[in-house]
C-alpha cells in the first residue's frame, strides 16, 4: 500500500496569507509522486555520467521495505545492530514497513 500526498493548509503550501489553486496543487501532487519523478531527468540522476543504470538504477520502485528482497536473513541482522548503534542516541524515527 502507497502512502499519498494530502492537501495541507495554504500556510504550509506557500506561507502564511498565500493560496494556490486546486489545480496547481494537484500538478504539483502529481510531480511529487515517485513514478513521475523517477522518469523526470531533473530528479533522476539519469543526466549524472557517473551514475551507471546498467547496474543499478538510483530509483527502483519507491516501496517502503523493498529491502527485504535484496537482504539476506544473516545481512538483515547485522544491518539492524549496526543501526541500532549508530541510532542509540537519536529520537528520530524511520518508517521500513508500511
Amino acid at each position: 500500500m502507497a502512502s499519498r500526498v494530502r492537501f495541507g493548509s495554504d500556510d504550509l503550501w506557500y506561507g502564511p496569507g498565500l493560496s494556490t489553486s486546486i489545480e496547481e496543487r494537484e500538478k504539483i501532487t502529481k510531480g511529487v509522486q515517485f513514478d513521475a519523478m523517477k522518469q523526470n531527468k531533473m530528479t533522476n540522476y539519469s543526466t549524472i555520467p557517473v551514475m551507471d543504470f546498467k547496474i543499478s538504477p538510483f530509483m527502483r520502485k519507491g516501496k517502503v521495505g523493498d529491502w527485504k528482497n535484496h537482504f539476506t536473513v544473516a545481512q538483515n541482522e547485522q544491518f539492524d545492530e549496526v543501526y541500532k548503534q549508530k541510532m542509540k542516541n537519536t529520537t528520530v524515527k524511520f518508517r521500513t514497513e508500511i
